[in-house]
């Protein structure tokens, strides 16, 4: 695999792929939660794009890695793309998680539902994948948070290195 330095982000379309909060520290209600695992995770995405500024984020919006690009970028200042798998894909749960979801998808610069139709016709993991390779299709390079498990980040990050695009990766 083809990983780079982290100034690869700079002045670049960027697609963004990572774990859930499971594999971050947990699904804790406040921002930071209790987990210094989810702590470092945050910090690190708020001053990697403080160093780095690309110049558009495309975000799959799953929670954990996803939402937290996306609600930092928004901080900053920086546009990025809220890449959806098709409408009415499952909500999040609590309800505090759904409103977050909400809230961010109206920050997008742009929204893109990547599947049109009906997904009863394709599995949920074939959906997320589509959903995966139009970012990759979009993007320069990839900004990934990856400990190494197989998983949907493994399959997007899989995808990206048969198209030759350069990924930056954080492992938690």
């Amino acid at each position: 695999m083809t990983f780079v330095a982290v100034q690869a982000l700079t002045g670049r379309v960027v697609f963004c792929t990572g774990h859930r909060p499971d594999k971050l520290g947990g699904y804790a209600t406040s921002y930071l939660g209790h987990s210094p695992k989810r702590a470092n995770t945050l910090r690190y995405i708020y001053e990697t794009l403080q160093r780095n500024r690309p110049t558009l984020l495309i975000v799959g919006m799953a929670q954990g890695w996803d939402q937290w690009v996306a609600a930092a970028a928004s901080d900053a200042g920086i546009p990025f793309e809220a890449f959806v798998p098709f409408v009415n894909q499952p909500k999040p749960s609590p309800l505090g998680a759904q409103l977050d979801y909400r809230k961010l998808l109206g920050k997008a610069a742009k929204v893109v539902q990547c599947w049109i139709g009906a997904p009863a016709t394709f599995s949920l993991p074939q959906l997320y994948q589509r959903r995966n390779e139009q970012m990759v299709d979009a993007g320069e390079v990839g900004w990934a948070c990856w400990d190494g498990s197989p998983g949907g980040t493994a399959n997007c990050i899989n995808y990206a290195v048969v198209c030759g695009k350069p990924i930056v990766r954080y492992t938690p």
